[in-house]
């Protein structure tokens, strides 16, 4: 297993296997193999996520079937765009981040897609994110906690009395609606798919390029549809599936 790493662009992060809860948005990120900086013979790059400029950014979002998003919420900082009848979004001359531009995507009944690039200032830059369908899994108590489970082979398991309301951290104790979905490694659009781009920063504050050996996106709502997450001492178990072509460099 490698050294500890946190994954862009949601910081501060867990180390390695990680669990990252928001108000409506608990995402989940399997096992990460970094790139030996020894094997690829380059020195750990500098973080210069400060550094902005002036770019135009447009992008392709498409759905589960590769057709496009019509309507979906595109953010970038305090900048906002809806994507046209042809999935495609537009911004002009924007400032941002020229190392680490975060792209918010939200579109009802999909879970929110979070994606992270590198751009050029004064350029045109483009870049392709897929919304996957936020489909209820089960429905758990909260006192008693319980298993989810994908015909992946992806597996959650929720403690007892863990859930706290997100926005004010009041103890939950209703029902659990769990959404929930596996992105498979081993086919290409895992790319489109998954958040960030898999860059990570090392302890010591160094950036590397991921592997990825599996991911999983949960979403976790009372029956009012109010958004839950773990309390800060609780902790999920999680379980992922690693396809039988990369179980060799797993």
């Amino acid at each position: 297993m490698p050294n500890s790493f946190f994954i862009r662009p949601f910081r501060p992060t867990i180390i390695l296997m990680f669990l990252f809860v928001s108000v409506a948005f608990l995402l989940i990120h399997s096992c990460k193999r970094e790139f030996s900086v020894e094997r690829q013979g380059r020195l750990p790059v500098e973080i210069l996520d400060g550094v902005l400029g002036t770019a135009n950014l447009q992008g392709f979002i498409f759905d589960e079937n590769y057709l496009p998003v019509a309507g979906a919420t595109v953010k970038v900082g305090t900048y906002a765009v809806v994507t046209n009848s042809y999935g495609i979004f537009f911004f002009s001359n924007i400032s941002t981040s020229l190392h680490n531009t975060v792209i918010t995507v939200d579109k009802p009944g999909y879970f929110r897609q979070v994606k992270s690039m590198m751009v050029m200032e004064g350029k045109d830059n483009f870049i392709k994110a897929q919304l996957i369908p936020k489909v209820l899994v089960k429905t758990v108590e909260a006192s008693l906690g319980g298993e989810v489970a994908l015909s992946s082979g992806a597996k959650l398991i929720l403690p007892t009395s863990a859930m706290v309301d997100k926005k004010n951290g009041t103890p939950y104790n209703g029902k659990v609606n769990v959404y929930m979905a596996w992105m498979d490694p081993s086919q290409y659009n895992v790319l489109y798919q998954m958040p960030g781009d898999l860059r990570g920063v090392t302890q010591e504050d160094n950036e590397r390029m991921l592997i990825t050996y599996g991911m999983l996106k949960v979403e976790l709502e009372s029956e009012s549809n109010q958004p839950l997450q773990l309390a800060a001492n609780k902790k999920a178990s999680l379980t992922f599936p690693v396809p039988s072509a990369l179980q060799t460099d797993a």
